[in-house]
This record gives C-alpha cells, sequence and structure tokens, in this order.
C-alpha cells in the first residue's frame, strides 16, 4: 500500500500541476487501533503553481478522491486554506503534522509547519472541538445495546485529548498510545483499554461489543471536567505576519 500511494501521489502533482509538500496517514491506522478492513486515510498539503495565486478570485482548494476497492482514501487541502484554518486552530492540520505514518515530506516545510502549528495552537479552542466530539460520541455509548468498537474509540479519543489539553496545555498527540498515561491514575483502566485495542486490530470494522461502565465512566468524567475547566483557557496568538512569510516561502519557485 505504501507504493500503491506514492503512485497516487506522483500521479496527482502530474495531472493537476501541483506540489505535495507534506502526505500522511490520518484515521485509525495513524491512531494505532485500525481494523483489518479499515481505510487508507491519506491526507496531504500542497501548493499549487504561482499563478494559480495571481488571479481575481480563488479556485477549489481541496482535492478529493474518494474510497476506492483497495480502500484508499486521499484527500489533500491547498496550502492557503490550510494556513488560514491553521491560524484559527483547526485540529485537523495541527493533527497531521504529527502523524506517525508519513508518506511524503520536505523536511524543511515539515519543521517549520510544526513550528507554527504550536503557534497557533488554540487551547480554549481546541478543546471545545473535541469536547463536541466527544459528548457525541459519548451519547451513543451511553444505549444499552452494544456500539461499535470503533465509536468508543472515537469517544475515548476525543475525551482523552481533552484531559491532555487541560493537563498538559499543548495540542494532544494523534498516536492513541501516548494518550494513555492519562488514565493511570485509575487502577486497571489502560488494561481495559489495551485489551479492547487487541480487540479491535482483529475484529472488522462493523464489530460491535459491549460497553464497560467503567471507560463509560472515564468518558464522561474527561467530559464533566473539559466542560467546568474549559472556559478559563486562553485563546492561540498567531503571527499574521510569519504565516504570511511561511506562505510566500512554499508558494514562490525556487530560485
Amino acid at each position: 500500500m505504501y507504493e500503491k500511494i506514492n503512485a497516487a501521489l506522483n500521479q496527482l502533482e502530474q495531472t493537476r500541476g501541483i506540489r505535495i509538500l507534506f502526505a500522511c496517514e490520518s484515521g485509525s491506522r495513524a491512531w494505532g487501533f485500525p481494523s483489518p478492513d479499515s481505510d487508507y486515510d491519506v491526507r496531504f498539503l500542497y501548493a499549487q503553481p504561482l499563478n494559480w495565486y495571481l488571479r481575481i478570485g480563488t479556485g477549489k482548494d481541496t482535492i478529493d478522491l474518494g474510497v476506492d476497492d483497495d480502500l484508499l482514501d486521499i484527500t489533500g487541502w491547498e496550502l492557503r486554506k490550510t494556513l488560514q484554518l491553521l491560524r484559527k486552530s483547526n485540529a485537523s492540520p495541527i493533527d497531521w503534522i504529527q502523524s506517525p505514518i508519513v508518506y511524503r515530506a520536505d523536511p524543511a516545510f515539515r519543521a517549520t509547519f510544526t513550528d507554527l502549528s504550536r503557534e497557533c495552537f488554540s487551547p480554549i479552542g481546541t478543546l471545545f472541538h473535541y469536547l463536541s466530539m466527544a459528548k457525541r460520541y459519548a451519547a451513543g455509548c451511553q444505549r444499552a445495546e452494544p456500539q461499535k468498537l470503533k465509536s468508543w474509540f472515537y469517544a475515548l479519543r476525543t475525551a482523552l485529548n481533552c484531559r491532555w489539553i487541560l493537563r498538559r496545555g499543548s495540542a494532544p498527540p494523534m498516536a492513541f498510545d501516548q494518550l494513555l498515561p492519562l488514565v493511570e491514575e485509575t487502577p486497571g483502566v489502560r488494561e481495559k483499554i489495551e485489551a479492547w485495542m487487541l480487540i479491535k486490530r482483529r475484529e472488522v470494522e462493523s464489530y460491535r461489543h459491549p460497553g464497560d461502565p467503567v471507560l463509560l465512566a472515564l468518558v464522561l468524567d474527561c467530559i464533566r471536567e473539559a466542560e467546568e475547566k474549559g472556559p478559563q483557557l486562553a485563546g492561540g496568538q498567531p503571527s499574521v505576519d510569519r504565516i504570511n512569510d511561511f506562505f510566500r516561502t512554499w508558494i514562490l519557485p525556487t530560485p
């Protein structure tokens, strides 16, 4: 799949006339709890040729190829769109640049974009992004009937992301196992989650699993803590000049 993904990225560059600056895996494979039939969620950032930017109006700023027969889902964001969203502390590019599975990366771009994402990170904005997701997934997990195990992991991940922001003050890591030290204050919880991770890796995406009151309590406690303490967090303070300088650097042709 690595070869197929890179071939697809090469073809996009040739047929669309773009330059791919960074490409990574997102979703459950990057988070560390894929099922055997999980999609390959490839996300990439790209720059258009200079003339694309030097015109009145704007063009299409995303590329979405959908999901093919090999479970390959490829989506790209144009650089200006990405930076406009990053300025508002959009969680997606902050997440992607941390991915443990990278298919394509200009080293200088990756390093500078990582620094920029830290500067743009807004604790309060990102926390409420994950809080809204955690509440939605938790509502499903509170039902009596078994839910998809993937839904439980989405609830756990988004809830623990909220706890990470509150306690660490930084953007949550993409890899789910890096969040697990946050649950070690309650004996046995980490072991329960790790046992579920093993089940998730061998069962298909549609697999449903009985809930666990201890893990549900963990999710609800993270949500309660975020609702109580979230409004006190600071916002981001990105430098517009720095963002503009970064943008100009990566759209201009190399001399």
